[in-house]
């Protein structure tokens, strides 16, 4: 082995750090994009130590971990259980004990963990059309049906008058509304 490459014995803790989360093959791959290598067997000794610590304490509670953000899908499976006043209101509380101001803001880990509540909550009966969020399908027929300046001005007008941001906001019977005076 060249002098300065790091040891067999760093690759082989550091393969062996690696085996422990996938949150450290990230970690070790994050780092040699950040240095500009393509394999751990390009490391120089120091660069291998100073990766070392860097997996030690990945995973630790004293780590600042990267945190990623909730995907797409998880916003809106979680807009789709928000079926009832009591699912919503349970959104509302989670949102406000986790310290953030919409869906937007939470974790791929704090979605999980809302979806997993909101599932353990029965959809009862007392489900209203109203409290339904629009389907992912009404949102697309909504978004095809704005083909002229002049639908989209209703649809603007709509969402205003409602008081909503867009029409992802709008509730299954409002967007069954919203649909109507667009094929008019």
């Amino acid at each position: 082995m060249p002098p300065g490459k790091l040891t067999r014995s760093q690759k082989n803790f550091i393969d062996k750090l690696s085996e422990e989360s996938p949150d450290k093959v990230e970690a070790v791959q994050h780092f040699l994009v950040e240095k500009g290598f393509g394999s751990i067997d390009e490391l120089s000794v120091g660069d291998a130590s100073v990766l070392i610590e860097k997996l030690k304490s990945t995973g630790s509670p004293a780590n600042s971990r990267r945190v990623s953000n909730a995907t797409k899908k998880q916003i809106a499976f979680i807009k789709n259980l928000q079926s009832s006043g009591e699912r919503l209101e349970f959104t509302e509380k989670f949102l406000k004990e986790h310290g953030k101001g919409t869906l937007d803001e939470i974790s791929m880990e704090e979605a999980s963990i809302l979806i997993d509540g909101l599932k353990n909550i029965r959809s009862g009966e007392n489900t209203s059309p109203v409290s339904k969020p629009a389907s992912p399908k009404q949102i697309d027929f909504i978004e095809k049906l704005q083909s002229t300046e002049r639908e989209k001005k209703i649809v603007s007008e709509y969402l205003g008058k409602l008081k909503k941001d867009s029409i992802d906001d709008l509730s299954s019977s409002e967007a069954s509304t919203l649909i109507e005076k667009l094929k008019q």
